[in-house]
């Protein structure tokens, strides 16, 4: 999700010829960090491929990403603005505050948003608050808001949407075709080479995928025993496959097995539970299946303390596999079934969908 808001912003920038700055990024969040704090903290190649994500970038209308560096030549610590938006039930509130409806753009009302002279270590100009429930207009936000200020900072992006958290600018005319996250799947070369190292030590050429999204149930309503009968369904569907191994004469296939509530995996609330419940969880997969084949992926073997690294690690393992079988759903969940249909010219038929939304 925060690819997409990225590319969101880099559509904005289209509008005033202006560009992102390539984001720090840390278990999967990206963020901007003071002058100080960037000499030890990686950008977001750290995850991606930047060369070929910006060439993606270009070659769809939009404007690609600039360095810190470059940002730090131009502006010289300065920001001639920074932009709090304001989404959702937020601008209720500050409507009530102001008593006035129709204003898009205002003085921050409150404490916390009002104007600061630092921010992030940068010296600020001026401070407004936008409401991206109103504003709507590029052309108004060119002019209402920007006014040709060349150095920029926005608190939070949230990216464009139909929903009411979400911005709602128009995408530029320079875009014939609109990218998603799914587009800019060029990925690190260092973790794609620890995902095919890994593949290729621990698992052989021929493995069956499994990821699991237990807080996808959990946030739709479910219940922990939901969760271990959607694992024991799954694995009585792994079983099976791994029954036809057997029976057609070939080597049974380990199954690789990626989830949301390991260690390295989601930082969402509704994955504590699962977490704390893990060995209950992994332990009722293993019962269930009769070959013992269940192989993780281990960071500590790789010095991989990030958990978006992980992250990408582990969807170019899941991408691999000869059959995807997948619990939970949501929307990084079918990214990987696209990548995984895309990577081997798969068909959906080897995707196996268990209590998915």
């Amino acid at each position: 999700m925060a690819t997409g808001s990225l590319i969101a912003l880099t559509a904005l920038a289209v509008h005033g010829g202006r560009q992102v700055v390539v984001p720090f990024v840390h278990n999967s969040k990206f963020e901007t960090l003071n002058d100080q704090e960037h000499l030890k903290s990686p950008t977001l190649d750290l995850y991606f491929n930047l060369t070929a994500m910006n060439n993606k970038l270009r070659s769809h209308g939009y404007n690609d990403l600039a360095s810190f560096e470059t940002f730090q030549d131009v502006c010289q610590g300065k920001l001639d603005l920074l932009m709090y938006f304001i989404y959702g039930k937020e601008t209720t509130r500050i409507k009530e505050i102001r008593k006035l409806s129709s204003l898009s753009v205002f003085p921050c009302p409150w404490s916390g948003r009002q104007h600061k002279q630092v921010y992030r270590g940068f010296q600020v100009t001026k401070t407004v608050c936008v409401d991206v429930g109103i504003l709507k207009s590029t052309k108004e936000f060119s002019t209402e808001v920007l006014k040709g200020s060349p150095c920029i900072g926005i608190v939070e992006w949230r990216g464009n949407g139909s929903e009411s958290t979400r911005a709602s600018f128009p995408l530029p005319p320079t875009i014939h075709r609109p990218l998603s996250w799914v587009d800019l799947s060029f990925f690190s070369g260092t973790l794609l080479d620890i995902a095919h190292d890994f593949s290729s030590k621990a698992l052989g050429s021929e493995f069956i995928s499994v990821h699991l999204r237990a807080e996808a149930i959990l946030y739709h309503g479910g219940t922990m025993p939901m969760v271990v009968n959607c694992l024991k369904e799954l694995a009585a569907g792994i079983q099976q496959e791994q029954d036809r191994d057997q029976k057609n004469g070939k080597t049974i296939r380990k199954v690789f097995v990626a989830a949301d509530f390991s260690p390295f995996g989601s930082r969402s609330g509704n994955v504590l539970l699962p977490r704390k419940n893990s060995k209950l969880l992994m332990d009722e997969l293993n019962k269930q299946l009769v070959h013992e084949s269940l192989v993780f992926f281990d960071p500590h073997a790789y010095n991989i303390v990030d958990t978006g690294s992980v992250a990408i690690v582990e969807i170019n393992i899941l991408i691999s596999g000869s059959q995807y079988f997948c619990l939970g759903g949501g929307s990084f969940q079918d990214w990987i079934k696209r990548l995984f249909v895309r990577r081997n010219n798969h068909s959906y038929i080897d995707v196996h969908n268990f209590c998915t939304d």
